[in-house]
């Protein structure tokens, strides 16, 4: 039985992706064709909204395949206005969708460090580009000393995280654990 439900799981993620993807992909060329400011926020407001299908998707094939009965707390406080920051130690493959599937709706969509070279993955890394992930490349020590211009690669995230800091996104925080897979959501509070 659990052989079927992999086979079934792994054909509803295929499908579900193709079928949302198609849309996703299509407002993006057009995002990028039409390069002004005001069509750019529409464009990523539509593609927000079908990455949300996407997801609430994949939450009811989960659900129809595996009944999983979650267990939350805490998500009463959440602003869907706010941005919060979300971690995961990716420990499954589960960790992604189950954190999608809680938060999907109740904040804006999660956005996740990449691995740049994730960006090749056919469909769903150009989903990622579409979808604003920010995509990372790891130099090691030799590659910057022969190019020190690599260095602002790092300097760029290092950047991000002082503006989350600088944002208060990190002054009171409120861990919420859940599952065995170790994954927290670190809330925004006050501010």
């Amino acid at each position: 039985m659990e052989n079927i439900k992999g086979v079934l799981g792994f054909v509803a993620v295929v499908i579900n992706t193709l079928f949302w993807c198609l849309f996703l992909l299509t407002i993006a060329i057009f995002k990028l064709l039409i390069p002004t400011e005001s069509w750019k926020r529409l464009c990523t407001k539509l593609i927000i909204n079908i990455g949300e299908c996407w997801i609430y998707c994949n939450g009811l094939w989960i659900q129809a395949l595996h009944r999983p009965r979650w267990n939350v707390e805490g998500f009463e406080e959440l602003d869907s206005s706010n941005w919060y920051l979300a971690v995961a130690n990716h420990q499954s493959w589960a960790d992604i969708f189950v954190l999608q599937g809680i938060t999907n709706r109740k904040i804006p969509m999660l956005k996740f460090f990449m691995k740049h070279v994730l960006i090749w993955v056919p469909v769903i890394g150009l989903a990622w580009w579409a979808l604003d992930m920010p995509f990372l490349k790891r130099y090691t020590k030799e590659e910057i000393q022969k190019n020190p211009e690599l260095r602002g690669m790092v300097d760029i995230l290092f950047q991000f995280l002082v503006l989350l800091k600088e944002q208060d996104l990190l002054k009171r925080r409120r861990i919420i654990s859940y599952l065995s897979l170790n994954i927290c959501l670190i809330q925004k509070l006050g501010g």
